[in-house]
């Protein structure tokens, strides 16, 4: 996905669910760069489409699920001590679980989004 379609999902998800707030933070945010993240872990086979979806409602707010094509799509909260909202969405098969993120990041790049998908891979760890 280019970053310009990234930035509008990202913006598209936040604005929807009331995330940034006040006028001034949604203007000063649609100028911010969105920064992306993906990656997978491997899982032996296990199908962990239903304890993911437990970890996320549990670490962030669950805004989108398609249960046929194994999709979850969450705002979590990263960055510095996680008051940065990011853009989460995991995707299960079986045997592999697929995570990326999207994130505002200002002047301190402050890896929002590849903190929120770290964490949720720990979380997820630790289930298993």
């Amino acid at each position: 996905m280019e970053d310009t379609q990234t930035a509008q999902l990202l913006m598209d998800i936040l604005l929807q669910n009331k995330i940034m707030g006040s006028m001034a933070a949604t203007k000063v945010m649609r100028k911010l760069p969105a920064i992306s993240y993906s990656d997978k872990i491997d899982v032996n086979g296990m199908d962990l489409f239903d304890v993911s979806q437990e970890l996320l409602q549990s670490y962030g707010r669950i805004v989108g699920t398609d249960n046929i094509n194994r999709v979850i799509c969450a705002i979590v909260g990263s960055g510095a001590m996680n008051m940065n909202p990011a853009a989460l969405v995991v995707r299960t098969e079986e045997g592999v679980v697929y995570a990326s993120a999207a994130a505002k990041e200002g002047l301190i790049k402050q890896r929002t989004a590849e903190k929120a998908v770290n964490h949720f891979f720990d979380l997820l760890k630790s289930k298993i």
